[in-house]
Order: C-alpha cells, then sequence, then structure tokens
C-alpha cells in the first residue's frame, strides 16, 4: 500500500499552486475556484484547498508531507528551488540518505529525501519531528 493523495488546507491557493509545480515539479491537472489537484510524474496526487471563509482549519491535520527525489541532483536543484523562496530551513543527513526541510507558503513542513524509503530503508527517527 502506498499513498495516493495528499490533501492541504492554504490560505491562498494561488501561492500554494505556484510553490508546489514551480518547487516539486506537480502539474496542475483540475482547477477550479477553491481546489487545484496537482500529480506528481509517478501519479501521486496533492489536492489544494483555498480557505472558505465559512470554514477553520484546526491545528489537527496534516503535519508534513515527504516527497522523494529522483536523484542526487534533483534534490540539489529542489534545494536551490526552495533557497530562491526563502523557504529551505536545513538539510539532515541520515544513515545513507539525505533529507531538505522547507515550508510551503502557509508554513506547512515539506520534506524531501534521496534516496527515497524503497531504495533505502529508515533505521532512526529523525528525533527533530517533535519540534515541528
Amino acid at each position: 500500500m502506498k499513498i495516493s493523495s495528499l490533501v492541504f488546507r492554504v490560505a491562498d491557493l494561488e501561492k500554494a499552486i505556484d510553490f508546489y509545480t514551480q518547487v516539486l515539479d506537480l502539474v496542475v491537472v483540475l482547477r477550479d475556484s477553491n481546489f487545484a489537484l496537482l500529480k506528481s510524474a509517478d501519479g501521486s496526487q496533492v489536492y489544494l484547498h483555498g480557505q472558505n471563509a465559512d470554514r477553520t482549519s484546526g491545528h489537527l491535520g496534516l503535519h508534513a508531507a515527504s516527497w522523494t527525489a529522483d536523484s542526487m541532483s534533483h534534490l540539489e536543484e529542489i534545494e536551490s528551488r526552495l533557497k530562491a523562496r526563502n523557504a529551505y530551513r536545513r538539510t539532515i543527513k541520515r544513515d545513507d540518505y539525505v533529507v531538505l526541510e522547507g515550508r510551503d507558503p502557509d508554513g506547512a513542513i515539506v520534506l524531501v529525501s534521496y534516496p527515497g524509503p524503497m531504495e533505502s530503508a529508515r533505521r532512526t527517527i529523525i528525533s527533530s519531528i517533535a519540534t515541528w
């Protein structure tokens, strides 16, 4: 089993679309006035839901999202994109993989690793998760 879709409630739909398409190479496949469905090259999906004045989100919900870069050079390219947007937070090196930590326009944690968990089993939990 694998995750097929993530749903993010966002404050500004246009800013979120720009971030996820320009930084993580997602493509908009469907769009209406308050939603966008983005897709990655591997078929996973991200739904972006613009804030609705009639509904507010609580503190519970998606805490962080993680992607896997295609190569180390792809990871470095994403790092540059995050830095260009002042969205880069840090690089975490663990065992035999590297994780970039960034933030989307609403402050949600965005992680990008290489190699991914299918190529490199995770043997430790990144303890800083507790501070996010």
